[in-house]
């Protein structure tokens, strides 16, 4: 079920995503930012909780009671933890977003469209590539 976000309303903006606490909030500022988060450990008696795993959220909501950090929505949290942990510490460093594109085509009039975007962080970088081919003939 979607519900409206602080930042971008009725758009939805996918499942990785976040909230930000008031500390971090800035009235609005933290909107659209992305952030690698990775969980370092249990708050709680729940034993081994993190998963080895990092994801990068971006921020599309307000969560005031978020105490100074930031609220994954539940396949975020899901990806680096056990949901049955419920609260965990986590490492969430501001990534930066660069995002290419291009369009070739050959011959047979079949053009690739390559998007990439890579999330980069002092510690790490990460990259997702999507590849979508568009065919198309002409009769004669």
């Amino acid at each position: 079920m979607f519900t409206a976000s602080a930042c971008y309303g009725n758009k939805p903006q996918g499942v990785m995503i976040a909230a930000a606490s008031d500390p971090l909030w800035a009235n609005g500022a933290i909107c659209g930012k992305v952030f690698n988060v990775t969980c370092t450990g249990p708050t709680n008696p729940v034993p081994h909780p993190c998963t080895g795993r990092s994801v990068v959220v971006k921020i599309v909501d307000h969560c005031p009671g978020c105490g100074g950090t930031l609220d994954l929505s539940k396949e975020a949290f899901a990806t680096i933890a056990n949901p049955v942990a419920g609260i965990i510490k986590i490492d969430y460093p501001q990534a930066k977003v660069i995002a290419t594109s291009y369009c070739t085509y050959d011959r047979i009039f079949s053009y690739h469209f390559k998007q990439s975007t890579e999330f980069q962080n002092e510690a790490s970088a990460h990259k997702r590539d999507s590849l979508i081919h568009i065919h198309s003939r002409i009769k004669v």
